[in-house]
Formats: structure tokens, sequence, C-alpha cells
């Protein structure tokens, strides 16, 4: 998966979806790889999609290289899109000021 992610090319999976418990198959464009927590994930491109989705590495069942050719993002920021809120939070530039009223 790395080395598709740093040589540019595309992967054949088969992925167990989390909500359904299916699994399917999918022709990834790795875009990144975050680890947030204990779990790593996949940034990719999904067959011609070209909005970025996030894959749990440990959901994958297969994965090979793929005879499709590989479609790079250029405008696709890793940072920016973290920090879009992409897992499930955004990251603010400012401190966030919390005030609490404690009584006994």
């Amino acid at each position: 998966m790395t080395d598709a992610l740093l040589s540019e090319y595309s992967l054949d999976v088969e992925y167990q979806n989390r909500v359904k418990n299916e699994l399917k198959s999918y022709t990834l464009h790795p875009l990144g790889l975050v680890n947030r927590d204990s779990i790593s994930y996949l940034i990719a491109t999904v067959n011609e999609y070209e909005t970025p989705l996030m894959f749990a590495l440990h959901r994958f069942r297969s994965i090979n290289p793929s005879a499709s050719v590989y479609r790079p993002n250029p405008q696709f920021d890793l940072q920016v899109f973290i920090d879009q809120g992409a897992f499930g939070f955004p990251v603010q530039q400012s401190p966030v000021q919390l005030r609490a009223r404690v009584s006994k």
C-alpha cells in the first residue's frame, strides 16, 4: 500500500464495509496515509470518482496492484483534508477558550 502511494499506482482491493458488513471490490487511487489514535487510514479516490475517502486499513481483505491507470489528484492537500474536518473534527488555528462553572 505504501509502495502504491509512493510509486503512484492504483490498487484493486476487497474492503469489508463497516455498516453493512459487506465485502466490496474497488479500484483505489491512493493519496495519503493517516494514523488516528490506534487506527491507520488510507485516503484515496475510488474507481472514477474524484472525492477522497478514508479506508481503515484493518478492513482490507485483499490488496493487489491494478491494471487501471493511476489517476493523480495534484490539487489534493492532505493537511487541508484533515483541517477541514475529514476525521470528524475541524482543526482550528486559534486556541479554544473554555469556561467552567463548578459548584460543590
